[in-house]
């Protein structure tokens, strides 16, 4: 995904903003194959602060994504 797609995703007012946007950020860094601490922490502070506001089935989402992920971000594997 690009960074137009993102800004794309979170300019819309429709309800699930916060669904897309967590699972199209964890899609997208699941992606890199080898990301950097920057990387890392911008995931973490895009995704911890829509942590609660997600469903259980996009919480299973992202959980299965990282699972196949070398480099997956620790405090967000521990939510």
């Amino acid at each position: 995904m690009s960074s137009s797609d993102f800004r794309h995703i979170a300019i819309r007012t429709e309800a699930g903003k916060a669904e897309r946007l967590f699972r199209a950020a964890v899609s997208a860094f699941c992606s890199l194959t080898r990301p950097s601490r920057r990387e890392i922490a911008q995931l973490e502070d895009l995704t911890l602060p829509l942590f609660d506001e997600v469903s259980v089935e996009s919480r299973r989402y992202v959980a299965a994504a990282l699972s196949e992920c070398e480099y997956a971000p620790a405090a967000l594997v521990r939510r």
